[in-house]
């Protein structure tokens, strides 16, 4: 079955699945607890370059494979106020842990860093270098 559908399409299939069962896994834990939680949703990764995307330019390319599924339920509203805009991958848990547990840290700044030689999927070529690329995809502060 899977030859003879286009990889987008396939794709686009798993998103859907996907996207139903989270979210029936939400609705459960929110119905299942007098205590409304924190609910993190975060991938480690965003989704790999396919065919029809040899139009896109290196920087959009780029911006495709950083760009990562971050979502979050904050239930405090005053806190949900204070997050920052952008807030970065790993400065979730940083401002989570300092806001309802009082943890004494900071956020990190705000650096990106991507493989300096993708494969044409966008994954990392063998032997690449990692170099940083915050100046190319987050809008100047």
């Amino acid at each position: 079955h899977r030859a003879t559908r286009p990889e987008k399409e396939l794709y686009n299939d798993q998103l859907v699945a996907t996207k139903r069962l989270i979210l029936k896994t939400i609705d459960g834990i929110l119905s299942a607890t007098p205590v409304k939680p924190i609910i993190m949703l975060q991938a480690d990764e965003g989704p790999y370059v396919m065919t029809g995307d040899e139009s896109l330019t290196p920087d959009q390319k780029r911006a495709k494979r950083l760009g990562i599924l971050s979502a979050f339920y904050i239930p405090d509203e005053a806190i949900r106020q204070r997050l920052p805009k952008p807030l970065m991958p790993v400065n979730i848990f940083r401002f989570l842990f300092k806001e309802y547990f009082g943890a004494p840290i900071d956020l990190l700044p705000d650096r990106v860093f991507f493989w300096e030689t993708p494969e044409p999927t966008g994954a990392a070529a063998t032997g690449t270098r990692i170099i940083e690329v915050t100046h190319d995809v987050l809008p100047e502060k």
